[in-house]
């Protein structure tokens, strides 16, 4: 929600309109006053419900681990045989990592309560003989329990867990805290503790993310769903980048074809970033377990908000009931799922550089672990560091060998920064490693590794600026620029007509009458600032009315060049300007009979050129 501050600001500059005076209140309105919550359940109901679950044959209740303020984190586990651990396909379906999003608690206990009723129906209870199903209704009791608190009828607008960040902020966002390029940019998530996006000190600084990932190390989840609200939608890797593909969209997209068809959700990519999310590491993270296909579905309509009306709550549960179900049944076609056809001990990097001229290298051995023959594979390296600070592009062909180890060698080149202090910056970014297969049977892998680089800026007292004399003048006449910046190691000159010099301070004439901007950027060390004077040149061509011909004075031959050119087509004056003799604009017989008084009659000399 908006400060006082920011709402006034929302309303003067970019003329926004108040259509909700108090979401809360808005929210709670349309929930059932006679009801803790509205309706919705409460951390201890929760709680009472994953108990009584637990007294069916079918469930186990667990404590998975303690929140930041020490509240439980229950998962309750379904299946035939729930006291064993046996060699079954697992599922992970959750919700409320971030507080507000109600329904969320809503969908997890009712799809509990469907499986444990329905478990005499075939299909159902052939579906829990055969899998491990893992519920956790409630990922952030503290923030749950805050809205609790504060809003007790229900409405509560509180996101993020209650860390207390220090400076009188409270929270990060759990959906922005995991350690998948964490604090990629501050697009996708922000290093401000006020932020509702804030992603806290470090990768997995919040307890119960901590909690989620160990849960899910010990675990192999081929599927994980994330309940999230609203926008009645499905979200899936990449978070950090929509436009990226990724080697497993043709399942993403063939299980959200299926899904479309129970509930109607845009299965579209997502149209914001986030980067540290959830989805991301589960996906993206295949060195601590395997690679899991996972699902943030945005549970709602645009327009019911993070708290949809009571009366809505069952539909809404029954909306997503069948696409559970698929959820389920798709862990069990998943549970051998693609797996990488590489491997390395290469997992990310981090590195210092403190001048312009440090360049740096990454030198890995990747192995063949696909079951396939041998195959020829193009390996390409892209580096999208968001700072866009450092680039590389190093692309090559091999052959490898199934478990036979192939080298890579990774150069990264560096770029310039602009206007920055003397200080220390760290870029966090990540490698991309494409490997398509060239042989008739295509394979495609594709490995993320985080890079993070600090770059040493020094050099910052530059103070760019220049001088140039004359600044007015006419065509080919040479100008001299004279550097008079403070320190700098060399510079460039954009002198605004396509030239550019590398000398400290040039001389350059301009062919062509006009205004000019001229640039200058100069550099030191890892550092460089630029200043720029717009229309600082002024190249005329204009030295004295009358001159009509070019060709110095004025005289009989400027008289028969204007007459030539008025009256039988002749060539236009080299500069107009000199030919607008009476300087009333535009060549015409005034200018003509200007000159004649002016040369035969003693009349007044043409004005002189501004």
């Amino acid at each position: 929600m908006a400060t006082p501050v920011e709402r006034e600001e929302l309303i003067t500059q970019y003329g926004a309109q108040i259509e909700i005076e108090n979401l809360e209140e808005h929210y709670r309105q349309r929930l059932d006053p006679a009801k803790d919550m509205g309706g919705y359940h409460t951390y201890s109901e929760t709680w009472s419900e994953l108990y009584q679950a637990s007294f069916d044959t079918l469930a186990r209740l667990d404590t998975i681990g303690y929140s930041l303020e020490g509240r439980p984190i229950f998962a309750l586990k379904i299946s035939g045989n729930v006291d064993v651990d046996e060699d079954e396909p697992e599922v992970f379906i959750n919700g409320l990592t971030h507080a507000r999003e109600a329904i969320t608690v809503e969908i997890v206990l009712h799809f509990i309560w469907y499986l444990l009723d329905n478990y005499a129906e075939p299909q159902i209870g052939a579906l829990i003989d055969s899998t491990e199903i893992w519920l956790v209704p409630i990922v952030n009791p503290d923030g749950w329990v805050y809205n609790e608190q504060t809003n007790p009828d229900g409405g509560g607008m509180w996101r993020k867990n209650r860390r207390d960040n220090g400076d009188g902020s409270f929270g990060v966002d759990l959906n922005r805290n995991w350690g998948f390029l964490w604090g990629l940019d501050d697009i996708g998530s922000s290093p401000d503790p006020w932020s509702n996006t804030y992603r806290g000190t470090a990768p997995f600084s919040e307890p119960e993310n901590q909690v989620l990932r160990d849960f899910i190390n010990t675990h192999d989840f081929p599927v994980i769903v994330n309940y999230h609200s609203k926008g009645r939608k499905y979200l899936k890797p990449w978070g950090f980048n929509c436009n990226l593909y990724n080697p497993d969209d043709r399942i993403f997209y063939s299980m959200l074809d299926t899904l479309l068809g129970y509930n109607g959700y845009d299965t579209t990519q997502s149209i914001y970033i986030v980067n540290g999310g959830a989805c991301d590491w589960q996906y993206g993270e295949q060195f601590e377990k395997k690679k899991t296909i996972c699902y943030a579905p945005e549970v709602g309509p645009q327009e019911w908000g993070f708290w949809p009306p009571a009366s809505e709550i069952d539909s809404l549960c029954e909306e997503n009931l069948q696409a559970n179900l698929f959820f389920v049944r798709e862990a069990q076609r998943l549970r051998n799922r693609p797996t990488r056809l590489l491997t390395t001990e290469f997992t990310h990097f981090d590195t210092a550089v403190d001048n312009c001229s440090d360049s740096f290298s990454i030198e890995t051995e990747f192995w063949n672990v696909s079951l396939t023959a041998s195959f020829d594979v193009q390996v390409g390296y892209f580096d999208s560091m968001a700072t866009g600070a450092w680039f590389f592009v190093d692309t090559f062909t091999i052959r490898i060998d199934p478990l036979e180890p192939f080298p890579a060698l990774m150069h990264f080149s560096p770029n310039e920064v602009e206007g920055l202090p003397d200080g220390e910056y760290p870029h966090a970014g990540y490698v991309r490693f494409v490997i398509s297969s060239l042989d008739s049977l295509p394979q495609v892998d594709t490995l993320l590794f985080p890079v993070n680089v600090t770059i040493q800026v020094t050099g910052a007292d530059i103070n760019p600026s220049f001088t140039a004399e004359p600044t007015s003048v006419p065509p080919s006449t040479p100008v001299q620029f004279t550097n008079m910046s403070s320190a700098f190691d060399s510079c460039l000159w954009d002198f605004g007509d396509g030239q550019t010099s590398a000398e400290v301070n040039p001389q350059h004439p301009y062919d062509s009458v006009g205004v000019y901007s001229v640039k200058l950027v100069c550099y030191s060390n890892c550092y460089l600032d630029s200043v720029t004077y717009v229309d600082y040149i002024v190249v005329y061509c204009c030295q004295a009315r009358g001159n009509v011909d070019g060709e110095g004075g004025v005289n009989v031959a400027d008289l028969t060049y204007l007459v030539d050119y008025i009256f039988f087509g002749g060539d236009t004056p080299p500069c107009p300007e000199e030919g607008n003799v009476d300087a009333s604009g535009g060549l015409n017989v005034a200018d003509l009979t200007y000159l004649v008084d002016y040369m035969f009659f003693s009349g007044p000399a043409p004005p002189p050129c501004q």
